[in-house]
């Protein structure tokens, strides 16, 4: 800040008296020690509108930004949820498809199709393993019907000429009626699981 007083001190006579030949001098400098270190009043509030004008240019940007990222951060996840919906959608319209592939090689292989569902429950990975063609044929089918056959033989029925077709008889030596589904399905050995589906068939229709 100016300091007036030695501004004053130094034209002022011993006395502390000011020349009239020196006021104007004194003056003239006050004034320039003024000019130098305040603003006109005018120019101030200019000042302090265009500081409030930058703040509130400031605040705005700073929403716009977070309301940016609020947006961005929900359309990601919307787009996660869905892929993944799609994805599902994916594997289940394949399986369907595999599924259905599947069903129609059993038939081929003389398995009935009441007890078509109790094998395919039990195979969903081998299902999901199968590749199919571009005609919707499955890729590797002999094999994969030898495997059936092995596997599901006590499933496949057969036919002999004796007046009227007559089905292949069931395994004697059932395992229990009083069975159910889970506990069929808890059998670990896959020949006495299977034996097991094939006597309680019904469970699986």
């Amino acid at each position: 800040m100016a300091d007036f007083e030695k501004i004053i001190g130094e034209y002022a006579d011993t006395d502390g008296n000011i020349p009239k030949a020196a006021i104007g001098t004194v003056i003239t400098a006050i004034k320039q020690a003024v000019g130098n270190e305040f603003v006109d009043k005018s120019r101030y509030k200019a000042k302090l509108d265009e500081i409030d004008e930058l703040k509130t240019a400031k605040q705005t940007a700073e929403d716009t930004a977070t309301t940016a990222g609020k947006w961005e951060t929900k359309y990601k996840e919307l787009k996660k949820d869905f892929d993944d919906y799609k994805t599902a959608q994916n594997v289940k319209e394949t399986r369907a498809t595999k599924t259905e592939a599947f069903k129609k090689l059993l038939t081929e292989c003389g398995i009935p199709e009441k007890r078509q569902a109790a094998i395919i429950k039990v195979s969903e990975s081998e299902i999901d393993a199968i590749k199919l063609g571009s005609d919707g044929a499955i890729e590797g089918a002999d094999k994969l019907t030898e495997s059936v056959k092995a596997d599901w033989s006590d499933f496949i029925t057969t036919t002999v000429k004796q007046g009227a077709d007559v089905q292949k008889p069931a395994v004697s030596g059932a395992i229990g009626s009083s069975m159910t589904v889970d506990d069929i399905m808890k059998i670990s050995d896959p020949t006495a699981r299977q034996m097991a589906i094939a006597q309680n068939s019904d469970l699986f229709t």
